[in-house]
């Protein structure tokens, strides 16, 4: 039925979801802002917040939008348009221009046709939706499919008399909740100043407006009337009409749930007991379906993840049903039965968790299996990262570095040196502000260069020298490459991997013998007979 209004109202549809999701306090970051400044100007004017009971609409029913109807509505009288002037004031330069979902907000209030479909949608979430779903679910637990016979056959003469254009009061008054509704009688009474409003055609204008300002609730009530169009409105009932007749047609006259006439024959009459059967145990609605849904999510992930399904179907069914009541109730025969049944499925069962029990067992070995090898292969990443930027030699001075990436040709490189310049600080140095990169891209060489800049004089030219202390002395006795301007590879794991494996016994770390061995080696180089004359 919601859906059937919303076909013939999709531009109130429309402005109701926009609106809900501009002014919703949970939604993105614009629509919370929108929302907490409507709250302050609220506070700040002492004005009544309408925007109280706003509902979401994803994940919820489509009667949820039309309940917003009335937050709209409210919203609208409430200093709305004072709310927008006092939001452009309070906006810096940047935010002066509304943006999308700010001006189309703006447009479907200030267009006349659009807030008359919004004030239909919010007469029939009062008035129909609303007490129907009350009607449906009220004592729920003790209804069933052929409970709601009465509440069909009390709609469909409701919507046939609001098609003639009778019995419009009920409709604004919201009397369909009264009693008399399903097979039982309701506890809803209706409030005495919806039956004040119903007197409205009997009343001049002075008594209106008087009986609309008594109070807060005969002020909505008269306000829906005076600003309802009823031929539409008619027009609308009629369209209700027909869509809810066509998708309750087995409560009709030959259909599946109504009862067969006197002179039925005794077959349809024998059909109509096991349909009875049928009916009986069907609820009237889907929320012990997802009551079911929801147990089963909850044994799945929390309770027994290793559980077997029909096991976890088992349990479900267990807190659904009383199934101890129902066992001890059965006569002795079928007891016998079910209970020899059940020895028999458990001695099966011992030998089923046992091979469950090998099959985990196997499978939580071959995950902590690839675990560490993941593990292992991350501290090996990192042992070469580590190694890499401890051997880098770092910029000390401005001139330094504006003399390091002036020598270089290409922006590549100069953004290669720059960068290696920059993680080896952020791997050495206390400071996570160091960042190579703004909104996913990359930066450029100018603004590399400012960031290290930044960091410099942040940490000063002391923190930069106490770094390159700490750098291995056999580096010192290699050219500086990082002064020169090329930047320094750093290994990959497979190389870093490889160069592990190949490389000769750990030698000793003393300065001397380091400094002892690279003069050697190239003095070896400096006599080989091919560069010999």
């Amino acid at each position: 039925m919601v859906k059937a209004v919303t076909n013939v109202l999709s531009a109130a549809w429309t402005l109701i979801r926009e609106f809900t999701k501009l002014f919703r306090l949970n939604g993105n970051t614009y629509g919370h802002t929108i929302g907490q400044r409507w709250q302050f100007w609220c506070r700040l004017n002492d004005r009544r917040d309408t925007m109280k009971g706003l509902r979401r609409l994803v994940g919820t029913r489509p009667d949820a939008g039309a309940t917003n109807a009335r937050r709209v509505l409210e919203t609208m009288v409430n200093g709305l348009d004072q709310f927008w002037t006092w939001l452009q004031q309070s906006k810096t330069s940047d935010e002066a221009a509304d943006n999308k979902l700010v001006s189309s907000v703006k447009a479907g209030l200030a267009d006349a046709a659009v807030v008359a479909g919004v004030w239909l949608i919010a007469v029939l979430s009062d008035g129909l939706f609303q007490p129907l779903m009350y009607a449906i679910n009220e004592r729920d637990y003790d209804k069933d499919m052929l409970s709601m016979c009465p509440i069909v056959m009390r709609l469909l003469q409701y919507l046939s008399d609001w098609s003639a254009g009778r019995g419009f009061a009920a409709l604004f008054s919201g009397w369909l909740v009264g009693a008399g509704i399903g097979d039982q009688i309701s506890e809803y009474t209706p409030h005495w100043h919806d039956a004040l409003c119903s007197a409205y055609n009997w009343l001049d204008d002075t008594d209106r407006a008087a009986l609309a300002c008594a109070c807060r609730r005969t002020a909505w009530t008269m306000g829906k009337r005076l600003r309802t169009d009823l031929t539409r409105l008619r027009e609308m009932a009629e369209r209700l009409r027909d869509t809810f007749a066509r998708f309750t047609a087995e409560y009709a006259p030959g259909g599946a749930l109504h009862p067969p006439a006197k002179d039925a024959s005794a077959v349809a009459k024998a059909q109509w007991r096991q349909t009875v059967k049928a009916a009986e145990t069907c609820p009237n609605n889907d929320d012990p379906c997802e009551r079911n849904v929801g147990k089963a999510k909850h044994i799945e992930t929390r309770v027994a993840s290793n559980m077997l399904p029909h096991h976890k179907e088992a349990r479900v069914l267990v807190s659904q049903n009383e199934t101890i009541e129902w066992l001890c109730a059965l006569p002795p025969e079928q007891f016998v039965n079910v209970m020899s049944v059940a020895r028999t499925y458990r001695s099966k069962m011992n030998m089923t968790r046992k091979q469950r029990a090998e099959r985990d067992e196997q499978q939580l070995r071959a995950s902590t299996k690839k675990q560490i090898e993941q593990n292992n292969k991350r501290r090996t990443k990192r042992a070469a990262r580590q190694t890499a930027m401890a051997a880098v030699v770092l910029w000390t001075s401005e001139t330094e570095m504006r003399a390091a990436v002036q020598s270089l040709s290409s922006e590549t490189a100069r953004k290669a040196t720059l960068r290696q310049q920059l993680t080896a600080l952020r791997h050495r140095l206390p400071d996570n502000g160091i960042c190579l990169s703004a909104k996913g891209k990359p930066l450029t060489s100018a603004q590399l260069q400012e960031l290290w800049l930044s960091v410099y004089q942040k940490h000063g030219a002391a923190a930069f020298d106490r770094i390159n202390a700490a750098v291995p002395r056999a580096m010192d006795t290699d050219p500086p490459t990082a002064n020169t301007a090329a930047p320094i590879a750093t290994a990959t794991t497979a190389s870093a991997s490889a160069t592990a494996a190949a490389a000769p016994p750990q030698q000793s770390t003393d300065p001397l013998a380091s400094a002892t061995k690279v003069r050697r080696q190239r003095l070896h180089d400096l006599t080989h007979p091919d560069l010999v004359d």
